[in-house]
């Protein structure tokens, strides 16, 4: 998953994912977190196909993990639903799914102490929507330390790509938000 973040390609995070799947068929953690990591990098290349079977494949994976793994919200041993949305409306800000009802799933689901996965969810569906006003929105709401943090950031530069190439009113004002 990290590599999504990082300096990997989309290309490279897949075969990664691959790799990690030869490992076992069998539902656990890491095979969830494989199929979500492969399907938001096929999306990612434009692979709509592949990364809605992918998809498909998780939520199966996803509906077979023993409770422990599903209820664990705090560590990086779960794998809770929220996150199971929220790899659906990554996907979706790159057009591989319908991401709407995925991001108001993860947006119910996250715990009132986290900000990350809900300032994510929110740049998912303002870079789906090419909106640069709610983009700025969400990054000015976020404290200094939060909006420097590089899954944030991430996310509001696909926001920023998006409106910069469709000529949007107010990316110029995004620019200025990522960059304060």
């Amino acid at each position: 998953m990290q590599g999504l973040y990082g300096r990997l390609s989309p290309r490279h995070v897949v075969v990664l994912a691959d790799e990690a799947l030869g490992a076992t068929s069998a539902p656990c953690l890491g095979r969830v977190k494989a199929l979500g990591t492969k399907a938001q990098a096929l999306a990612m290349l434009g692979r709509e196909r592949a990364a809605s079977d992918t998809l498909a494949e998780l939520e199966r994976t996803f509906e077979k993990l023993p409770s422990d793994i599903t209820r664990e919200k705090l560590s990086a041993l779960g794998y809770p639903e929220e996150t199971l949305h929220h790899v659906r409306s990554y996907c979706a800000m790159y057009g591989a799914v319908a991401g709407e009802a995925a991001r108001e799933e993860a947006l119910r689901l996250y715990a009132d102490a986290v900000w990350r996965g809900p300032a994510q969810v929110r740049l998912h569906r303002a870079a789906s929507e090419t909106d640069a006003q709610e983009a700025v929105a969400i990054l000015t709401a976020l404290n200094g330390t939060q909006r420097s943090d590089r899954f944030v950031r991430q996310i509001a530069m696909r926001a920023l790509e998006s409106c910069e190439s469709r000529k949007v009113a107010g990316a110029a004002e995004l620019r200025e938000a990522l960059h304060t």
